[in-house]
């Protein structure tokens, strides 16, 4: 791809990341939320800051019902590290598949609902943005969850 020059000079950096990493993807979510609503994105990278805020400093965390993970380099950006999971293995290949080295974290196929197989990762917190919308009300009476140290 050819570079090309700016007008402006302090564009080049832009030209400079698009040849060297190529463009940035969405996620299978949020393509189809920048399709039919992309307001709605403002209001995930909103929600994702505020968590952000209220992890910061923490070593792990545990992000519950992770769909693509688009916003969860918001989140990187205070924490030490993150394992985000989601009980759709199409959601997670696609987060691994759209990884970049920079914002590496591990993402796994796994259904809260088998709380127990959760416990005793080592994460000091654990957030969930949009796991509930999957989650029967019948099953919300099954267990309590162990709290984390």
């Amino acid at each position: 791809m050819s570079t090309g020059i700016t007008r402006e000079p302090q564009y080049q950096q832009l030209l400079r990341i698009r040849d060297q990493k190529g463009i940035s993807r969405f996620g299978l979510m949020s393509n189809q939320v920048w399709y039919d609503d992309p307001r709605r994105i403002c209001f995930t990278l909103s929600r994702y800051k505020f968590v952000a805020k209220m992890l910061s400093g923490k070593s792990r965390v545990l992000e519950i019902g992770c769909g693509d993970a688009f916003a969860t380099r918001v989140v990187m950006q205070e924490v030490g590290a993150i394992h985000a999971i989601d009980f759709d293995p199409i959601f997670v290949q696609d987060v691994n598949e759209r990884m970049d080295d920079r914002w590496r974290f591990d993402c796994s196929v796994h259904d809260i609902l088998n709380i127990h197989a959760l416990c005793g990762r080592n994460q000091q917190r654990e957030y969930g943005l949009e796991a509930s919308h999957g989650i029967l009300p019948e099953e919300l009476q099954f267990q309590k969850v162990r709290r984390m140290p």
